[in-house]
C-alpha cells in the first residue's frame, strides 16, 4: 500500500513538472517575434528535449501504477464481496436472535464481534476507493475498468428484494393479487413499520436501528418529532431518481435508505448498498452517515463517512440523487 501511495505521488509529481515545461515552452513561443532567432532556436531545442525526457519519465510511471491499479481494484472487487458477506452475517444474526436462538446478551456479544469485522472491512474499502479515485483522476482514465480491460463495477453482490406479492383475499377465493408495477423501484415507510435490531454499546459503527421509537413522538399538531425531549424541525427529502423528482417527509430518526425493504426509503438499485446510509437528529444538528456501503456516499460533491447535514445538501447514493430540505 506505501509503494502505491509512493506511486502515486510520483506520477502526480512528474505530470505537475511535465505541465510547468509545456507552460514555459508556450511563453518561448509567444516571444519569438520579440527575440533573435538564434535565442529562440537555443530555448526550444533545449526544451523541447526536456519535454520529451518528461513525457517518457512519465508514461513510465503512469505504465506502472496502471499494473498496480488493476491489482488494487481486484483486491477492491473482493472486498466488496467479504462486506457483502459481513452484511449478510449481520442479517442473519438479527434473524436467529428475533427466532429465539438467542438471548439479548448473546445476541449482543456475537453481533460486537461481527460488527467489528464489518467495521475492518468497511474501513480497508474507504482506503482503497480513496487511492483507486486519486490514481484515475492523475491517470485521467475518469472511471474504474479503465485499466487492461473493463472489470466489471464494483457494487453489493447480494440479489435485488422482490416485491412480496399479498395473499388472495379470502373472502373471494377467485380473486387474483395485482401483480407490482415492473417500474415500481422506490418504497417508502415509516419507522413504526419497521422492525428493530439491538444497537450494542460503545460499538463505533452501529447497524441501524430501524424503527427504534424509544423516546420519540410523532403526530404532533406542529409536525415535529421529538427525540428525547428534543423536537427535531420537519424535514424532507426531494428524491431525484429514474427520471422522476418526489418529496418524501422524514418522519421518524433514523431516516435510512438501501436496497433492503427495511430501510424507510428502499432504492432498488445494484449500486446502492442494502443498508447504505442513514439520517439522524443529534444534540440538535442532523447528521448524514454512510454505514459502510461498498460505493460510498456523497455530500454536495464530497465523499463522506459522516458529516453535518444541512438545508439544501445535495446527497448522492448511485443513481439517486436526494436534496435535504426543511419543511
Amino acid at each position: 500500500m506505501s509503494e502505491f501511495r509512493a506511486a502515486l505521488e510520483a506520477l502526480d509529481s512528474l505530470s505537475a513538472d511535465l505541465e510547468q515545461l509545456k507552460a514555459r515552452r508556450d511563453k518561448i513561443e509567444d516571444r519569438r517575434s520579440r527575440v533573435r532567432p538564434e535565442t529562440y532556436n537555443k530555448l526550444t531545442a533545449e526544451y523541447d528535449g526536456k519535454i520529451a525526457e518528461a513525457e517518457k519519465a512519465r508514461a513510465a510511471a503512469a505504465d506502472t501504477l496502471h499494473r498496480d491499479l488493476a491489482a488494487l481494484k481486484s483486491e477492491l472487487e473482493g472486498l466488496s464481496a467479504e462486506a457483502d458477506q459481513a452484511d449478510q452475517a449481520l442479517e442473519e444474526l438479527e434473524l436467529r436472535r428475533y427466532i429465539g436462538e438467542y438471548s439479548e446478551k448473546e445476541f449482543g456479544a456475537l453481533q460486537k464481534s461481527e460488527q467489528a469485522k464489518r467495521d475492518t472491512i468497511g474501513s480497508r474499502l474507504e482506503e482503497l476507493r480513496g487511492l483507486v479515485d486519486g490514481a484515475e483522476q492523475i491517470l485521467g482514465t475518469g472511471g474504474a475498468g479503465d485499466v487492461d480491460g473493463p472489470p466489471p463495477p464494483i457494487t453489493d453482490t447480494q440479489p435485488l428484494p422482490k416485491a412480496v406479492t399479498p395473499p388472495p383475499d379470502s373472502t373471494n377465493p377467485s380473486a387474483v393479487p395485482p401483480a407490482p408495477a415492473p417500474d415500481e423501484t422506490v418504497d417508502i415507510r415509516h419507522a413504526d413499520e419497521l422492525c428493530s435490531t439491538v444497537a450494542v454499546a460503545g460499538n463505533a459503527n452501529p447497524q441501524p436501528v430501524f424503527g427504534d421509537t424509544a423516546g420519540l413522538e410523532t403526530g404532533s399538531a406542529s409536525g415535529l418529532v421529538t427525540i428525547g425531549g428534543e423536537e427535531a424541525p420537519p424535514a424532507a427529502v426531494t428524491l431525484n431518481y429514474l427520471d422522476e423528482t418526489r418529496e418524501v417527509p422524514i418522519e421518524g430518526y433514523p431516516f435510512t435508505i438501501g436496497r433492503s425493504t427495511k430501510n424507510t426509503l428502499s432504492l432498488k438499485s445494484e449500486e446502492i448498498s442494502r443498508y447504505h446510509a442513514q439520517i439522524r437528529f443529534e444534540k440538535g444538528n442532523f447528521v448524514l452517515e454512510d454505514l459502510g456501503s461498498a460505493n460510498g456516499t456523497k455530500l454536495d460533491g464530497k465523499r463522506v463517512q459522516r458529516a453535518e447535514l444541512k438545508p439544501g445538501g445535495r446527497i448522492i447514493l448511485g443513481p439517486a440523487e436526494l436534496t435535504f430540505v426543511l419543511r
